[in-house]
């Protein structure tokens, strides 16, 4: 295991990211009278760490977009490093740079890792949002492609049938945002035995082009 991959372990284990924040420990009149500055010190501390993980995830996200994913996931893991300390739990900043380490690392081609990654991305969007929001499906549509390429099937359908219920729920079950969804998850099937499914949401793919071209007309 290298470096990179040691401090991704890390991120992985459960001591990490999903831990409870520690409450705060009450400090005595005489303490906090006798160190004014040390604790002015303390609070400026987490703004700086934040503004310094934000740094390195937006510099992570420009790395990636040029495809650099080994470069991506090493500035990635170092901002979720700080932001595992400074931030709350359910901070949308944490939700981001998972989903952007999550996408460097299906590009590595660690798929187990990706997935875990983008899991953790979804607990937060569900947490905040709720679980029938649109990011969420979105979410789910990542977690179940990496699946697919993870070879695993099964739980590819059950992301690929979440996110088909949360949008039919929240867009209708006629909207253009259906399409690659159900080609994707026609294509994944195709990949199985389910063949019969197959053929009915490629069927229900094509009557949706074609009632979306004739509203076009």
């Amino acid at each position: 295991m290298d470096f990179k991959s040691a401090r991704l372990a890390a991120l992985l284990s459960a001591g990490m990211l999903w831990a409870a924040p520690a409450p705060g420990k009450a400090k005595s009149g005489s303490a906090q009278s006798a160190a004014p500055q040390a604790s002015s010190s303390a609070a400026q501390a987490p703004a700086a760490d934040e503004r310094l993980a934000e740094s390195l995830a937006a510099q992570a996200d420009a790395l990636r977009g040029q495809g650099k994913h080994n470069e991506a996931a090493e500035a990635y893991i170092r901002a979720l490093e700080i932001m595992d300390k400074a931030l709350p739990p359910d901070d949308m900043r944490l939700a981001k740079a998972l989903d952007g380490l999550s996408l460097s690392l299906e590009g590595k081609g660690w798929y187990e890792d990706a997935a875990k990654m983008g899991l953790h991305a979804a607990r937060i969007y569900a947490t905040v949002y709720g679980p029938r929001h649109l990011e969420v499906a979105k979410c789910a549509e990542r977690l179940a492609r990496v699946s697919t390429l993870d070879g695993k099937f099964a739980q590819a359908g059950a992301y690929y049938q979440q996110a088909l219920t949360i949008r039919e729920a929240a867009q209708g079950p006629e909207h253009k945002d259906l399409l690659p969804l159900l080609d994707e998850y026609a294509a994944m099937l195709r990949r199985t035995p389910r063949k019969a499914d197959a053929e009915r949401i490629e069927a229900r793919a094509k009557a949706l082009r074609a009632k979306l071209a004739l509203s076009k007309q």
